[in-house]
């Protein structure tokens, strides 16, 4: 909930920024040019599985509620950096560099899980201008993302800490976003993306699941932009 409360509070700054931004859209748009990006997300990994059992119970002790803590090797939330190039305000070609982080869901108080690995994703945009001088746009985009130094860190009350390392993966990406453009720096991007991947574990754990990792997943995140 914290991770979710922080991205929708990074969110509101930046529709923020956006309307600021309205009130003074320059006369004349430029057509080609670099911009750089923070962007925050968070998503829902394709397979989950389950790692502990809880109970959840009230103040008197009575059982409200009872499952299992699942864990994912995609969605999580997310950090990047991002860079790209604008031909024509009709091409993006440009890529993120960013550190992702799965968790327990539901989170509990006694043990932590954690899917921990850093990305680089090149990625090529399509994009369709909303208006006259396409200071809001569609874009659709395909790249090939790598991912680097995945790990799985579990700290349990009880037990203790222990880790596993995963060989570092690749796969396609695709990805849906509204972008606004804004003043003459200041710009905004809400998105959609899926992707593909795989992580295989450097040493067998011996459970089919976590010894190959599924990583699908899909991610809705927000993007500040400066140009």
């Amino acid at each position: 909930m914290k991770y979710t409360n922080f991205i929708l509070l990074f969110a509101l700054v930046g529709f923020t920024s956006l309307t600021k931004a309205q009130e003074n859209i320059p006369t004349v748009p430029k057509e080609n040019f670099f911009k750089f990006g923070v962007q925050l997300g968070i998503g829902l990994g394709f397979e989950n599985i389950d790692v502990f059992p809880y109970t959840e119970t009230d103040q008197d002790g009575n059982v409200t509620g009872s499952g299992d803590a699942s864990i994912s090797a995609g969605g999580g939330w997310h950090i990047n950096i991002s860079g790209d190039y604008i031909i024509q305000k009709k091409y993006s070609i440009g890529a993120n560099f960013g550190y992702h982080s799965s968790f327990l869901r539901p989170e509990l108080e006694d043990a932590s899980v954690r899917f921990n690995r850093l990305s680089f994703q090149p990625t090529f945009k399509y994009m369709i201008g909303l208006d006259k001088y396409k200071y809001q746009t569609l874009n659709f985009g395909t790249g090939y993302g790598f991912y680097f130094s995945p790990k799985l860190k579990l700290d349990i009350d009880d037990a203790g800490k222990a880790s596993s390392n995963y060989k570092g993966s690749s796969g396609f990406h695709f990805l849906a976003e509204y972008e606004f453009f804004g003043d003459k720096t200041v710009g905004c991007i809400v998105g959609l993306k899926y992707y593909n991947v795989s992580f295989e574990s450097k040493e067998e754990i011996g459970v089919q699941e976590f010894d190959d990792f599924n990583g699908n997943g899909i991610d809705l995140y927000v993007t500040i932009t400066l140009r």
